[in-house]
């Protein structure tokens, strides 16, 4: 495929809108993730084995059975709080398969960096791994490892075109999201072969890595596994190995639950997410989400462009269901990462709120410590949401420390 060039021909499938002069970029394949067709239900959720045992309601009852459960699903925020425990989002799940999804209509804006490339590379191993670039195709390269959930997409939805314009950023789907094969059996080491198969299909041999939140870790794997392909390295929220005493310390209780279960139940933590796949098509994500926010992320929620950013990028993220999701979780937070921190010799970026129930303070104080060459920032009064609003700054400061350009 062609790249796209700033202000020139658009990618095949790709939609183009000019704003000011400028032409932004934005898939359809990303507002397709957002619509609900009437038909489309979660194959995870349909073939759940209460999903299975329930049955077809009868003819001339369906209609009055799928109008009672809809009407349950849409209460009011005071009727069925948003505050929902794990438990209830797990059982609840296949009872919400049978109603009618509601139709989304994805807003037409675009507000973030210019995409100029949305492709998709076919490994050695047959699987494909789907990846976006943004900004400069002759500037300093830039791999920015999404959450989760999130996808390559997201990078391109932040607010404002934060990237500085010397930048080149390459953004991959790991497995699973997006539109990334799902690998069975992967591990958290496996992620750096991924990337060094994209770096050299793209030229690259040395690259800065910055991955956020449930990108972290796969960060840190890289830093362990191919320090001599990096230039840099940072990590903005992330988390650390949850088998550590005391790293839970002021973690919302959900994450608690969900970190539990991945250890004890991993069964429970892929219908979870594949629950979470299914708000994520109707747009009912980001309120189940808020409860657990900092009010600090509260208040940054209530701005248009951040719903819209965090709604569009659940939706890619989750649009192949939530396997990939919910493995990610079970490698991250319920296995050894099959490395030591102390064993990573290149130097090491992070950024770290302090009012961030999601990804807490004591994990990021763990990474610090632990790691040998660690310049960390601990930001008073800043949430989870912290890096929408400074990801420019984050990557001034990684670009700032390279060695050299790559080569």
């Amino acid at each position: 495929m062609d790249e796209a060039q700033h202000g020139g021909a658009v990618d095949a499938g790709l939609g183009e809108r000019r704003v000011e002069g400028v032409v932004c970029v934005r898939t359809e394949r990303c507002v397709e993730a957002c619509v609900n067709h009437e038909e489309g239900v979660d194959e995870e959720l349909r073939s759940s084995p209460r999903a299975e045992h329930r049955g077809a309601s009868p003819p001339e009852n369906e209609r009055k059975q799928r109008d009672v459960e809809t009407a349950d699903v849409a209460r009011s925020d005071d009727e069925k709080p948003h505050g929902a425990t794990l438990p209830q989002l797990i059982f609840e799940a296949p009872r919400l398969t049978e109603t009618r999804p509601r139709k989304i209509l994805a807003t037409s804006s675009c507000r973030g960096e210019m995409l100029r490339k949305d492709e998709t590379l076919r490994l050695r191993d047959g699987r494909a791994l789907a990846y976006a670039e943004y900004g400069d195709r002759n500037g300093c390269p830039v791999m920015l490892f999404h959450g989760n959930p999130s996808s390559r997409l997201s990078w391109g939805l932040i607010p404002n075109s934060p990237f500085r314009p010397h930048l080149r950023l390459i953004a991959p789907d790991r497995p699973g999201f997006g539109r990334s094969d799902f690998q069975p059996g992967r591990q958290l080491l496996d992620w750096p072969n991924d990337v060094c198969e994209l770096a050299d299909a793209l030229g690259l041999n040395r690259f800065t890595v910055l991955g956020v939140s449930g990108g972290g870790p796969a960060t840190l794997a890289c830093t362990w596994k191919i320090p001599e392909r990096l230039t840099a390295a940072g990590v903005v929220s992330s988390p650390c190995p949850t088998d550590v005493a005391g790293v839970t310390e002021k973690m919302s209780r959900t994450n608690r639950t969900l970190f539990f279960l991945t250890q004890h139940a991993p069964p429970l933590v892929r219908l979870n997410m594949a629950f979470l796949a299914y708000l994520a098509r109707r747009d009912r994500l980001v309120e189940r989400l808020v409860y657990k926010m900092a009010n600090v992320d509260k208040a940054m929620v209530e701005r248009p462009e951040i719903r819209e950013y965090l709604a569009m990028g659940f939706a890619e993220a989750l649009r192949q269901g939530g396997a990939g999701s919910a493995h990610e979780l079970v490698i991250n937070h319920g296995r050894p990462w099959g490395f030591a921190l102390e064993d990573i010799h290149i130097g090491v970026h992070l950024w770290q709120g302090e009012e961030d129930p999601s990804v807490p303070p004591a994990m990021g104080r763990y990474l610090a410590q632990t790691i040998p060459n660690c310049k960390a920032t601990f930001i008073p009064g800043a949430g989870h949401l912290w890096i929408v609003d400074h990801v420019g700054e984050v990557l001034d400061a990684l670009v700032a420390t390279r060695e050299d350009r790559a080569e």
